[in-house]
């Protein structure tokens, strides 16, 4: 797979020192493809050699055209999303990299290759911040994943190394600045010379914990359970606000549209029921937490059991969901609730 990175990724400091995630990430996402259909798997091995022979040659925008062709076909192939991310890259079209990666984490949640790839791109452009925050992400998935910790180090350096340049500009920090950088450019020798984003804050450590005590993890789940009555109940008003306004709806759907198409949903059947099974919350720092559940789902018109992960924030002394993930799609059903 170290073929692939170099192949695909441009010959910059932020690519070059993130390309072994970039290669051990394609490594878990093959691993993650195994318990796919087998009739996608017939159909992937040529489609997949074909895209990469055209991606060898530069001829990119038919490998994009071809990518495209077989998604609209197979949109449950994270492989060829995955592919079409780094055409994307190689091209150095980052919005449209962005793109793909950001929308495989809505997709493919339970994946931490997306998320680590999005930070490459993001790196790429200067938004440490940002890359910073969707590595904390894939390590929520996957604590262990050494790849993600190998990588937000390097950003990290990066990070420090600029502040160290900001730093010699001004009388008092010079000397030991620049003897701090010089230790940094021994290790990383192209390190870049702007930044454009806010340095980060250290990340939490991802693990099965209450980072506030139990009366957080006993708060959070009461959120959840409530916000489950709400909708049995039908009111939506209430359903609605357990929600966030920065609540990022899937599909790249608006919150406005996101929210009337929740209202038309939850009074449309004569009865609904939702229960919570399974719950596991997972506080990281005070401020955010996640819960996985299998909520069971059941209206006088549908039936459906699924894996559902809620990201909430505290904000302003409440907790929200910003986020709200189907992990696993329905195990029966004719619509999505």
């Amino acid at each position: 797979m170290a073929s692939l990175v170099s192949m695909f990724y441009p010959n910059t400091l932020v690519a070059r020192r993130l390309a072994g995630l970039c290669g051990i990430a394609i490594i878990g996402l093959c691993t993650a493809l195994q318990n796919l259909p087998e009739a996608h798997a017939e159909q992937r091995p040529e489609q997949m050699q074909r895209v990469q022979e055209l991606m060898k040659i530069g001829r990119y925008d038919e490998a994009q055209e071809l990518a495209k062709a077989y998604i609209k076909n197979h949109p449950d192939d994270p492989k060829m999303h995955f592919t079409l991310g780094l055409i994307f890259t190689n091209q150095a079209k980052w919005q449209q990299a962005i793109d793909v990666f950001r929308e495989m984490t809505h997709e493919f949640p339970d994946l931490p290759a997306p998320y680590n790839n999005l930070a490459v791109v993001y790196a790429e452009v200067g938004h440490y911040d940002k890359a910073v925050e969707v590595l904390k992400e894939a390590l929520e998935i996957d604590p262990v994943y050494a790849a993600a910790h190998e990588n937000l180090g390097d950003i990290y350096v990066t990070l420090a190394a600029l502040s160290y340049r900001e730093a010699m500009a001004s009388d008092g920090g010079k000397q030991t600045a620049q003897a701090k950088l010089t230790v940094l450019t021994n290790l990383v020798p192209e390190l870049p010379a702007t930044h454009q984003s806010p340095a980060p804050t250290s990340p939490p450590d991802p693990r099965r914990h209450d980072a506030g005590g139990d009366a957080t993890s006993a708060e959070i789940e009461r959120i959840v359970t409530d916000w489950a009555g709400a909708w049995s109940a039908q009111n939506v008003d209430r359903y609605l606000s357990y929600y966030a306004d920065k609540f990022m709806p899937p599909l790249g759907k608006s919150v406005g549209v996101w929210r009337a198409e929740r209202r038309r949903r939850l009074v449309a059947p004569s009865y609904i029921r939702v229960a919570v099974r399974h719950l596991q919350i997972f506080v990281f720092t005070p401020n955010r937490a996640k819960a996985t559940f299998l909520q069971e789902y059941q209206s006088d018109y549908y039936t459906d059991s699924t894996r559902k992960l809620l990201k909430l924030e505290r904000l302003g002394g409440e907790w929200k969901i910003v986020r709200e993930v189907t992990v696993e799609e329905p195990r029966h059903g004719s619509q999505r609730p």
